[in-house]
């Protein structure tokens, strides 16, 4: 769960009274099933989704936004990054592309 931040009027930010529920993973198997948390093929047939949002923290608005989405497989990690406008309009993306450490 996330709280989000919203505009206090005065150019800070308030943390909202309740959370959401945001999705932060999914695990995949290429090409076997899934027995109890692992494929059945082993590791390497596993693929990892990662959801990425903005900061937790109060220093911006909009952190519920998936800013950067993270799938791994066979040891490499592809990141494809988004950025929006001031209305929550997704604007950019990058590419799916290895050695992206994070999104900004």
């Amino acid at each position: 769960q996330r709280y989000a931040w919203l505009s206090n009027g005065g150019g800070g930010f308030v943390r909202a009274s309740s959370p959401v529920w945001l999705l932060s993973q999914e695990r995949t198997c290429r090409t076997s099933a899934t027995q109890g948390n692992a494929c059945a093929a082993g590791s390497g047939d596993e693929v990892v989704t990662t959801y990425e949002y903005g900061p937790d923290d109060g220093s911006v608005g909009n952190n519920l936004l998936v800013r950067g989405i993270a799938v791994t497989a066979d040891g490499r990690t592809r990141r494809t990054c988004f950025g929006y406008d001031g209305q929550g309009n997704r604007i950019w993306e990058t590419k799916p592309r290895a050695g992206l450490g994070v999104c900004q």
